[in-house]
């Protein structure tokens, strides 16, 4: 199977998985809502974050485990892999049990940070304890998964996702119904977190079963280099958590824990889509790590320009229609009163547009090798979002005004990191002037925002009866507004010119495999 043909399965199988994932979600969280309570759903929104910042112990370990895999998988080299995969097993024991340890730490004072929740001080504190151990028990195995991610089989792994997600949500929605505990449905989670990891594993140890056997350890020379990566990625992933995992922390410190909740009704809807792009994503990123590996710079700069454009277009589809369609959507839901103000999603909605139409750039960032360099700008980046939020947040106060402000510090984050990897990746690397794509990011920035403005504009003034006709309506309106959109502004430009043939070559490649 080849390099174009593994991507396609990855993101096809990705993407059905993130689609029975979202179904999945919303149907817990409404069993959620309905038994455990609206204050349950905040401390869970609030804590997962709280996780995805001490978690950092991870940040820049899985990244520089599938770069470093990528010539040894290429070359069949079983010896250098079974090495590599003994040193990534260490190090994740050692990770496991860093992220218990600051979990088990920061459990006696994260009470601090909730605010609005009428729960006694112990009884939050087990609730986090749990997520703690959530989190560093799935270190136990998942180090694994990361070898069919960088040998493009990550398909592999789907079919055994589907099936754990599926059973495990009907079990939680059982114990919901029957306990309505919450300590109880937490507790279960982390076996059916754990469980899945194991079969994870186990797939691992089937498809390749010498990484089972002992050998030699690398060389000095061989892990102080690996180290280096791991130092460089694991500066820039925090600088990244900084970035997109500190809005609900920052909400529930400097406005209301409950607050969280509300956001988190649409954060989930935007954490979905998210996940669909990452599969698309993880489905390219060992073809692009192949890519910078064997190709030419020239080569290497076409693909860029073609993935960017195709990632542009959903970017703008789906953020156009999430500005348009997600309120009416959580209207019908749960009900009007866990709306947000359209401002707000509006803001969300551009940062949507950013995370998924950067992603060709900062995948082909990954696999330039460039961690040393890239670390930096990823600490501009964070240090921004940090400086703008905190300040806006505090100043601005109120509910919906102080969320703008910390919305508004990850969208001038983004867009920071945005032009300054442009900068270091065609200088560093594809050793050509940045300003062509410069200029294709300032069309696409300008497009997505006359693409948002105009479907407003237009689902207001068209307004019918009724949500669900609403609903229906705006989405119709948004996805023609948003292609129109993209289609004017990109019209018989090189880049569209090369993402269909790019696209074309695809197709043609799957119709002649089948015939």
């Amino acid at each position: 199977m080849g390099r174009t043909s593994k991507s396609i399965k990855n993101i096809a199988l990705g993407i059905m998985f993130q689609l029975i994932n979202l179904s999945v979600s919303f149907v817990t969280r409404t069993y959620m809502i309905r038994f455990l309570g609206w204050e349950c759903i905040s401390l869970n929104s609030l804590f997962n974050e709280v996780i995805a910042m001490i978690s950092m112990a991870e940040l820049g370990v899985g990244n520089a485990i599938i770069y470093n895999l990528y010539l040894p998988l290429a070359m069949r080299d079983e010896k250098k892999i079974t090495q590599l995969m003994s040193l990534y097993k260490k190090a994740y024991l050692i990770i496991a049990a860093v992220t218990l340890f600051i979990g088990g730490v920061l459990t006696f004072f994260i009470q601090h940070i909730v605010n609005d929740i009428d729960f006694p001080t112990r009884y939050i504190q087990l609730i986090f304890f749990l997520f703690v151990i959530q989190t560093a028990s799935s270190y136990l195995f998942s180090y694994k998964t990361s070898l069919l991610n960088a040998d493009q089989k990550k398909y592999v792994l789907h079919y055994a996702n589907i099936a754990s997600k599926l059973a495990g949500a009907a079990l939680l929605i059982v114990i919901m119904r029957v306990t309505q505990n919450y300590v109880i449905y937490l507790t279960a989670s982390i076996a059916i977190t754990l469980a899945t990891n194991i079969i994870s594993s186990c797939i691992a140890d089937h498809m390749y079963p010498f990484i089972r056997k002992k050998t030699d350890p690398l060389s000095k020379r061989e892990r102080k280099k690996i180290f280096a990566n791991v130092r460089d990625l694991f500066i820039k992933k925090l600088s990244g958590q900084i970035t997109n995992s500190t809005d609900n922390i920052l909400i529930s410190v400097l406005i209301s824990t409950l607050q969280v909740g509300f956001y988190s009704n649409y954060s989930m809807i935007f954490s979905a889509i998210k996940q669909l792009e990452s599969q698309i994503c993880g489905g390219i990123a060992a073809s692009i790590g192949n890519l910078f590996a064997t190709e030419k710079p020239e080569h290497i700069r076409k693909t860029l320009n073609n993935l960017t454009f195709l990632f542009y277009v959903f970017a703008i589809w789906v953020s156009t229609c999430l500005f348009m369609c997600a309120s009416t959507f959580v209207k019908m839901w749960i009900g009007e009163r866990y709306t947000m103000p359209v401002g707000i999603i509006a803001v969300c909605s551009f940062s949507i547009f950013l995370y998924i139409a950067k992603d060709p750039l900062w995948q082909s960032l990954e696999a330039s090798g460039l961690f040393s360099k890239d670390k930096n700008i990823s600490i501009i980046g964070s240090s921004v979002n940090l400086v703008i939020s905190l300040a806006a947040g505090y100043a601005l106060g109120s509910h919906d005004l102080g969320m703008y402000g910390i919305f508004g510090g990850t969208v001038i984050s983004q867009l920071v990191q945005i032009f300054m990897k442009i900068h270091l990746l065609h200088n560093d690397k594809l050793y050509i002037s940045p300003h062509r794509y410069y200029f294709t990011w300032m069309k696409m920035l300008l497009s997505a925002a006359v693409s948002m403005t105009a479907s407003y504009i237009i689902c207001n003034n068209i307004s019918p009866n009724g949500d669900i006709a609403r609903f229906i309506a705006n989405g119709f309106v948004s996805s023609a507004v948003s292609i129109a959109a993209a289609f004017v502004f990109f019209f018989r430009s090189d880049e569209m010119n090369g993402a269909v043939k790019f696209a074309r070559n695809i197709i043609s490649r799957r119709k002649h495999k089948t015939s």
